[in-house]
């Protein structure tokens, strides 16, 4: 593969499957709440995990 092809495949990754995995688990986590009332606590615990993992210095 050339380059200009390997960076017009990260551009493809970057505009459509990102994004059509974050709509994805959008809506998965919007029905689970929804129907089934699971609050989102495991998922807010981890993201501020994540984020003091992070942003140690």
């Amino acid at each position: 593969m050339k380059r200009k092809d390997k960076l017009k495949l990260g551009i493809f990754v970057v505009a459509v499957i990102i994004p059509f995995g974050v709509m994805t688990l959008l809506v998965y986590y919007s029905i689970r709440y929804f129907l089934f009332k699971k609050p989102f606590t495991q998922e807010l615990e981890l993201i501020k995990g994540l984020l003091k993992k992070f942003t140690k210095k």
